[in-house]
């Protein structure tokens, strides 16, 4: 693959963790994410740790993939893509309605 092929990707990348990590900060509406979070069992304080701490963790790793790339850095990226996946699985199950 060419440099400016990774290049981009990579900016992409970045771009995907910015925005989502923006968006989490304030411009989705906060009422809206809190009760998102009410539905995992995060409620209070305890919510707005969870929603600020992973929004700062979002923009963290979109500085990260402009500044530092690494495999451990993908990694990272992975296991916090898993982990964000794992909960909305849980959380789609808890509200499963039959058919």
């Amino acid at each position: 693959m060419r440099t400016q092929d990774l290049m981009l990707m990579r900016y992409i990348i970045a771009a995907v963790w910015l925005v989502t990590g923006v968006l989490s900060m304030g411009v989705f509406p906060q009422r809206k994410s809190l009760e998102l979070l009410g539905q995992v069992g995060l409620n209070g304080d305890v919510a707005l740790i969870g929603l600020y701490g992973s929004a700062s963790l979002d923009i963290l790793l979109g500085l990260l993939t402009l500044a530092h790339p690494s495999r451990q850095l993908w990694r990272a990226q992975a296991t916090l893509i898993l982990a964000y996946s794992f909960i909305i699985i849980l959380l789609m199950l808890k509200h499963k309605t039959p058919y």
